[in-house]
């Protein structure tokens, strides 16, 4: 029977791969819409950079976020995105490792194999990947950030929490998980805001104050509750937004659901030790609080279920371990045609991700009184 399970396994981690493959080759050859904006916008801060004149610079995606694809501008385009894919491919393969690490886990061929194989058949990694998002990278830097806090290498932490916020800025909330160690974290914390500094200072030289500060465009988006119960939205937001028209009611809705799931994060962080979880919490809380989280950010929980899946099997707990799988699928599937969800309250299924977030979110509450 084990042996079975095994062939299983692999069978299915084989059908994932080369299912995975065809859909990277097609990724490849044609453009990824998010990453050539931020490619255009990478080309146009180049040609300001040799021939700078003063104007005001137009760009599809904040500025500084743009400097960051600034080394991809050189390169001819279907190059650069290769390229990009490829870091964003591997990016997967260093959350994995630095996680076994944290987690001090040695790991079977097969488990690996199979791990990655579910990882690549979720839709918010698929997701993420087509459209040419920087989440995996970003993701990338903050377990390095995590995984070098563990280690005590503060300059390290602080330095990849700052890549982290400047390519995610979402990720600033997760200073909220140092400051309340502040005794212990104030040097990672002042040299992830020194980073960012130094960021936006050599902004401000190359490109001008007023150009720097228009990368704050994207706030003001973040405040209009228009067509928030679009499907790819699947925060708090996206699943109030689908409950109630009055986008007044929807803001404050969201944000005391998004404040109380903040205080509960915090509340649980200040009374329980294990930082894995409570890491793990903060990642879940900022994405259920997000007034736009689309469905590709939620490849950040890559870290969360290889942490919640690694204590639930500590705490040899069956129900717990058909509630993360149940929690999985939610989160890994896409409905193609949302349309013909649209009319209330039919379209409460188009939050399914939501869902999951929310049950995986839960979990972790109930694995800090087991642990």
């Amino acid at each position: 029977m084990y042996k079975f399970i095994k062939f299983l396994q692999y069978f299915f981690s084989y059908i994932i791969f080369l299912y995975f493959c065809f859909s990277l080759y097609k990724i490849l050859i044609t453009v990824a819409p998010d990453f050539q904006e931020y490619y255009n916008s990478s080309i146009k801060l180049k040609e300001i950079v040799f021939n700078y004149v003063g104007k005001p610079i137009y760009l599809g995606y904040p500025l500084l976020a743009s400097m960051f694809f600034l080394p991809l501008a050189s390169i001819q385009y279907f190059t650069s995105q290769a390229v990009f894919i490829f870091l964003s491919v591997s990016g997967i393969f260093v959350i994995l490792f630095y996680k076994f690490k944290i987690l001090s886990l040695k790991i079977k061929f097969v488990d690996f194999v199979f791990i990655l194989a579910l990882i690549f058949l979720s839709f918010p990694v698929k997701f993420t990947l087509g459209m040419g998002q920087i989440n995996l990278i970003s993701s990338m830097f903050l377990i390095l950030n995590y995984y070098f806090y563990k280690k005590n290498k503060v300059l390290k932490s602080g330095i990849f929490l700052g890549l982290s916020i400047w390519t995610k800025p979402i990720f600033a909330l997760m200073l909220i998980f140092y400051i309340l160690r502040f005794k212990k974290n104030y040097k990672l914390i002042s040299s992830t805001v020194i980073f960012l500094l130094l960021i936006f200072i050599i902004g401000i030289f190359t490109f001008g104050l007023n150009n720097v500060l228009s990368t704050f465009y994207v706030v003001p988006t973040l405040l209009n509750f228009n067509l928030r119960e679009i499907y790819f939205n699947q925060g708090i937001m996206g699943f109030v937004a689908r409950l109630i028209d009055n986008n007044l009611i929807r803001a404050g809705i969201s944000f005391i659901t998004g404040a109380v799931i903040f205080l509960i994060t915090i509340l649980k962080s200040i009374k329980n030790k294990n930082e894995d979880l409570q890491f793990s919490l903060f990642i879940i809380a900022i994405l259920l609080f997000n007034p736009l989280s689309w469905q590709h950010h939620f490849s950040f929980l890559i870290f969360p279920f290889l942490t919640v899946f690694y204590y639930i099997k500590k705490a040899k707990s069956n129900n717990l371990i058909l509630w993360f799988w149940l929690s999985y699928i939610l989160i890994s599937l896409n409905i193609k045609n949302p349309s013909f969800f649209f009319e209330y309250p039919i379209n409460l299924i188009l939050s399914h991700v939501f869902y999951g977030s929310l049950i995986l979110y839960v979990l972790i509450l109930i694995l800090f009184k087991r642990v």
